[in-house]
């Protein structure tokens, strides 16, 4: 097993790799595809984090009672994160929006024109 850092440093380097075919080379500029809304895609990969700490808030009491507060605290912070800065996000990209800003094109979803 590896330890948590390079487990972590061995995820990043997978989402890389994932990155580059979804996205190709252009994916892999500093700034991302040019051509795609990056705080479109952010603010959706952001939101999203609220429903993995509403599952891992329900799975703790599956799991040995020693687990059950840091798990708990993980899903709340988790859960926080989501909202907070899902909203900073969205007042971001709705400035720059209504400033004429062209930030590309965005994840095709239902909500949001």
């Amino acid at each position: 097993m590896l330890n948590p850092r390079e487990e972590y440093n061995s995820r990043v380097a997978t989402e890389r790799a994932k990155a580059l075919d979804k996205y190709g080379v252009a994916g892999q500029l500093p700034g991302g595809d040019p051509d795609l809304d990056v705080l479109d895609y952010l603010i959706n990969e952001v939101v999203g984090l609220k429903r993995y700490a509403q599952m891992l808030f329900a799975r703790k009491r599956l799991w040995p009672a020693e687990f059950h507060y840091r798990t708990a605290q993980i899903a709340d912070r988790l859960a926080s994160f989501s909202k907070l800065t899902g909203e900073d996000l969205i007042s971001l990209r709705q400035g720059l929006l209504a400033r004429g800003l062209e930030l590309g094109k965005g994840e095709r979803r239902r909500d949001v024109p």
